[in-house]
């Protein structure tokens, strides 16, 4: 607690009303002095022949003069003091506390409204590059098949070929402990990857939901900085959001694929039955025709179409269906055309 803090309490008003009864009904000769030596509050009467210390967690914040209860005086205001940087404290914390949930509140809200992954990823980085002394940061995705990590997408990221391994570097391992890191000194840590930045202090969180891991995303420093736990608090909510809804995405990529295809199948099935339906309606008018009214030649048996010429019965029936005709003769017409055989014919087709 500064100076300026210590001559902040003594001039609150329940604080001044115990130093004024102190010195009304103990000891009027008591003074109040802060570190620079100034005096705080004027002895009224009398000399000071005490000097006791006002603390605050264990340091001298100021001191008062005076009489042997002196000390009592001092006590109550390190007490008052303790009080008041307690408060002070709460304070903080509930503020930032609130800004914390604030800052979540609006970042779920803008993720959930990102429908591409893309998307997605440039709100997740948006909000890390808000966090205090980042200068660079950037998204990987492990790519299973080469078991190497892919840059998706960053700011302040040099633009070189970065080779990274599943396993290697500070992101690599915290890709496998599952667990998200502050790293102050990045060139002292053993995992660090010389060469690749000039990175100096970072964080990294994991990318993952349930038990899966899919990525990793950093923020980090060219500067030797001192992230703090309530930095690595707000960067792994950030992280945690950032890949439910980087899987949602993906999820939902899966699905519209899966609609496209399904579109696809029933265009193709609509278009197969609509050729169907065309043959059947044909079938169907055909079959019609034939079930009409034919004008037949009661000589010739020939047949008037809608033209008006006379055409074979064969010839028109198979005009007018699928019909397909075999030629033969009958019993009778056996006997008319070859009578000295006819017997002899008969019998072979019966036999057959």
């Amino acid at each position: 607690m500064s100076n300026e803090k210590l001559n902040e309490l003594i001039s609150k008003k329940d604080i001044t009303t115990i130093i004024n009864q102190y010195i009304t009904n103990i000891d009027n000769s008591i003074s109040i002095v802060d570190l620079d030596g100034t005096v705080l509050i004027e002895p009224k009467s009398g000399e000071s022949a005490i000097k006791v210390p006002i603390l605050l967690n264990n340091e001298d914040i100021g001191w008062v003069y005076g009489g042997k209860h002196a000390p009592l005086l001092a006590l109550t205001l390190s007490h008052a003091a303790k009080m008041e940087f307690v408060n002070d404290d709460l304070a903080d914390e509930v503020l930032l506390r609130y800004k914390e949930i604030s800052m979540m509140y609006n970042f779920f809200e803008k993720i959930t409204k990102d429908l591409t992954q893309s998307d997605v990823i440039k709100t997740i980085l948006n909000e890390a590059d808000k966090i205090e002394n980042a200068d660079r940061g950037s998204i990987m995705f492990l790519n299973e098949k080469t078991g190497m990590f892919n840059i998706v997408a960053g700011f302040g990221v040099d633009k070189v070929n970065f080779f990274l391994h599943k396993g290697e570097g500070i992101a690599g391992s915290i890709f496998d402990s599952g667990k998200a890191e502050i790293v102050n000194n990045a060139p002292c840590d053993k995992r660090f990857i010389s060469g690749i930045s000039n990175i100096r202090s970072m964080m990294c969180a994991p990318l993952k939901t349930g038990n899966k891991t899919f990525g990793v995303i950093t923020i980090s420093s060219e500067k030797k900085v001192h992230y703090t736990a309530a930095n690595l608090k707000i960067f792994e909510a950030i992280a945690l959001q950032g890949a439910i809804a980087i899987e949602n995405t993906q999820y939902l990529e899966e699905l519209n694929k899966h609609r496209q295809h399904l579109e696809v199948l029933v265009k193709e099935r609509t278009n197969d039955l609509a050729k169907k339906n065309v043959l059947l309606q044909k079938k169907i008018a055909e079959i019609k025709v034939l079930q009409g009214f034919l004008p037949i030649c009661a000589g010739c048996k020939k047949i008037r179409n809608d033209s008006g010429f006379w055409e074979g019965i064969e010839q028109y029936i198979s005009e007018h269906s699928d019909t397909v005709f075999s030629h033969g003769l009958c019993p009778d017409c056996t006997r008319e055309l070859y009578p000295e055989l006819a017997d002899k014919l008969l019998k072979s087709k019966e036999k057959k």
